[in-house]
Order: structure tokens, then C-alpha cells, then sequence
């Protein structure tokens, strides 16, 4: 468990301790996580592109509709925010809310390839940084310097190699109009980004 006591102003890190707060982790992660898809996925824009890409998903699919996501964010919004309360990672959660809101509502997932990777790298950042304020013990220990070297690290590699997965996506980031660099800059430029990226990768 050395990396608590690394990332954290704890000197000396309980295993049993620590390994007694991944239910918490799980449940902070699942809570934030679901509440995005929710956002994500209810979006005009996002059931176009999920009819085209992934019409698995629950709201193509018919098994229930966005007005009944929407509504159903209504009560997961604050139920969100309480449980943060009492399992920490608070400022992470609701950072988060307003990253999903500038990415999906205003826009940001869709008219700017940079913008988009940069909320992308951000929400990575407060994810990280909220599962680790929670495995440290909420109200009990900090995050020190070292995490948030850790934590930019992170960001930084979402921000860099996010638009590798767009390949996959192409035809339903067409559809809604997204701005990818695949279809902003074209087939040629995006191989070249993505072989360079690998290979600084490895």
C-alpha cells in the first residue's frame, strides 16, 4: 500500500484500513458515473449518434425514453451531491456536474476537438482525484504534491490519445455533427496523429 502513503499525508497506511474503503470507492465512482451516462446519453444529439454506433443502449433501444432520463436526473442530481457528502470527493462530484453540463448541453463534446478534450482529461482528473480523497479516508487524510503531479499526468494522456478512439465512432460523430479531428482534418492527418501517438506511446 505504499502508494497511499506517497499520494497522500499519511505515513503510515493501515492495508486493512484501506482495503475496507473500496466499497466506498465503487460506490462513489458508480454513483458519479452513472449520473454522467444519464446527462451523456439523453442528449438529442447523443441518441442520433447512439442509433448509429450503439443501439443497444437503453434509450435507442426503446427501453425507456430521454424525457424519462431527464426526469429521472431530477432526483439522481441531488441524491448525488448527499451521498459525496458522506463519502467525500464533494468539490470532485460537482465539478463533474458542471463538466458534463458544459460537454453535453453547451456544446462542448461537439464544436470544439480540442474543448472536447480537455473536459475529457478533466473529468479524469476529478474522477481520480475523488476515488483516491475517498480510498484515503474522507475527513481523515489529504492528497499531497505528488498526487496532483500524479493527477496531471492522467490528464494529460486523455488529452492527448482521447480522439484514438473517434475511428470506431466515425459514422455516428457524423450524423450529430461532432467536430472529431478524423472528420475536421481528414483521414490522412488523423492516421499521422494517431501513428505519432503510438508511437510516443511506446
Amino acid at each position: 500500500m505504499a502508494f497511499h502513503s506517497i499520494l497522500t499525508d499519511n505515513s503510515s497506511p493501515d492495508a486493512q484500513q484501506i482495503l475496507s474503503r473500496i466499497p466506498k470507492v465503487i460506490l462513489w465512482n458508480w454513483l458519479n458515473l452513472f449520473l454522467f451516462v444519464l446527462c451523456n446519453q439523453s442528449h438529442p444529439a447523443s441518441v442520433l449518434e447512439d442509433s448509429v454506433n450503439k443501439p443497444w443502449r437503453a434509450i435507442p433501444s426503446g427501453r425507456i425514453s430521454a424525457k424519462q432520463t431527464r426526469t429521472l436526473l431530477l432526483f439522481v442530481i441531488p441524491c448525488v451531491y448527499l451521498a459525496t457528502l458522506k463519502l467525500g470527493g464533494t468539490w470532485e462530484s460537482v465539478t463533474l456536474m458542471i463538466g458534463s453540463w458544459m460537454y453535453n448541453d453547451l456544446g462542448g463534446a461537439d464544436n470544439e476537438v480540442v474543448m472536447r478534450n480537455l473536459l475529457n482529461g478533466f473529468g479524469y482528473i476529478c474522477q481520480s482525484s475523488g476515488s483516491m480523497k475517498v480510498a484515503a479516508g474522507y475527513g481523515l487524510h489529504h492528497l499531497n504534491d505528488d498526487s496532483t503531479i500524479w493527477l496531471a499526468m492522467i490528464g494529460a494522456i486523455i488529452l492527448t490519445t482521447l480522439q484514438m478512439q473517434d475511428m470506431a465512432d466515425i459514422h455516428g460523430d457524423a450524423k450529430r455533427g461532432r467536430k472529431t479531428v478524423l472528420l475536421v482534418y481528414g483521414d490522412v492527418a488523423a492516421h499521422f496523429c494517431y501513428s505519432g501517438l503510438s508511437t510516443m506511446m511506446h
